[in-house]
C-alpha cells in the first residue's frame, strides 16, 4: 500500500499519545518542611497578562481579541507579540494558551491557569517550556501579598517591553498573579500591574497525570511532529530523539534526533516513511536526565502504513 497520513484522522480531532507519569525526571518524595525551604529565592519582575482570573493568553481571551481587531494588527505569529494595555494580542488559531504550544490545556488541571510566560533568561529560546518556579511577594512590597509561594508552569514568552529590563522576569497569568495574594486581596494585587517579587526553580508534579505527546495536525509517513506536555521533576528538555523499534538503552544508532521546531513542540523529518512502534527518549535540560517513552504502537501503528 502506498504511504499514507500517519494521522488522517487528525483532520477532525487531536490524538492524545500518553505515557505512564512514573516516567518522570525525578522521583517525587513526601517531606516535612524544613529550613531549605526558605532557601534559593532570587528576585525577579513581576507583570501579569489577559484576564484576572484567565490563563494568559487563554483561547477565550484570543478569539475576543481577534473579532475587536483588525486582522492585520494580529498576524504577526509566530514572529510575536504586541502589547495593548496589558493584554497580550494573539492569533487564536495558533497561539492560544502561549508560545510553548500548549493550547487550551493551560486553563485545565493540571495547569489550571497557574502559567507564566517567561522573559528571554527564562523562556530560553522555547528550552525553557515546561520549568516550574514558585512565585511569592511580600507585604514589605504591597500590603495585599500574602508572602505565601504559589508554583507556576512556563507555558510562554514575554518577549519585549518590561521583561527585557530584568535579568528574570515573570508576566504572570492573572490566576497566578492574583493568587500570590492575600484571600480577598487579588484584585488589589492585580491593580499594582507590575511589582518585585521573589521566584525559585523547583520540580515540577503532575500525580495522576500521564506524560503526554500531543500529535501536529500535519504529521505524516514521512513527518512527525509533537508537542510535549506534563514532564514530571525537570520539566523542561535539551533534546527528543525517536526510534522506529525497540531501542536497547544503550544503543545509539537507531535514534533520530528531532528537532525543536517551536516551543514545545518538536518534529522530525524523516525523508523516508516512518515505521511502526515508535520509542521517544526525552533530555532534560537542566539535569541531562533521560526517560525512555517505548513502542508507542497504540495510535501510530494502526495509522502508518506503507
Amino acid at each position: 500500500m502506498a504511504a499514507t497520513n500517519i494521522f488522517s484522522s487528525l483532520l477532525i480531532f487531536l490524538v492524545f499519545i500518553s505515557y505512564l507519569s512514573h516516567l518522570a525526571f525525578a522521583s517525587k518524595h513526601k517531606r516535612s518542611p524544613t529550613a531549605a525551604d526558605d532557601a534559593g529565592w532570587s528576585p525577579a519582575g513581576a507583570t501579569w497578562y489577559g484576564s484576572p482570573d484567565g490563563a494568559g493568553s487563554d483561547a477565550s481571551l484570543c478569539m475576543q481579541l481577534t473579532s475587536s481587531r483588525k486582522i492585520d494588527e494580529i498576524t504577526a505569529c509566530p514572529s510575536l507579540f504586541a502589547t495593548y494595555y496589558k493584554v497580550r494580542v494573539c492569533n487564536a488559531l495558533c497561539w492560544a494558551g502561549g508560545a510553548c504550544g500548549y493550547g487550551n490545556a493551560v486553563e485545565e488541571p493540571p495547569f489550571s491557569s497557574l502559567i507564566a510566560a517567561g522573559g528571554p533568561s527564562l523562556f530560553s529560546s522555547g528550552k525553557g517550556c515546561g520549568a516550574c518556579y514558585q512565585v511569592k511577594c511580600s507585604e514589605n512590597e504591597n500590603t495585599a501579598c500574602s508572602g505565601q509561594p504559589v508554583t507556576v508552569v512556563i507555558t510562554d514568552e514575554c518577549p519585549g517591553g518590561p521583561c527585557l529590563d530584568e535579568s528574570a522576569h515573570l508576566d504572570l497569568s492573572g490566576t497566578a498573579f492574583g493568587a500570590m495574594a492575600l484571600p480577598g486581596q487579588a484584585g488589589a494585587l492585580q491593580n499594582v500591574g507590575r511589582m518585585q517579587i521573589q521566584y525559585r526553580r523547583v520540580a515540577c508534579g503532575y500525580p495522576g497525570t500521564n506524560l503526554t505527546f500531543k500529535v501536529d495536525l500535519g504529521s505524516n509517513a514521512y513527518y512527525f511532529a509533537a508537542v510535549i506536555e506534563f514532564e514530571d521533576g525537570d520539566g523542561d528538555l535539551a533534546s527528543v530523539d525517536l526510534a522506529q523499534a525497540s531501542p536497547s538503552l544503550s544503543g545509539t544508532d537507531q535514534w533520530l534526533p528531532m528537532q525543536q521546531s517551536w516551543g514545545a513542540d518538536w518534529k522530525l523529518n524523516a525523508g523516508s516513511p516512518l515505521q511502526a512502534p515508535f520509542s521517544i527518549r526525552l533530555t532534560s535540560l537542566s539535569s541531562g536526565k533521560t526517560v525512555v517513552a517505548k513502542d508507542l504502537r497504540e495510535v501510530l501503528a494502526a495509522e502508518i502504513t506503507t
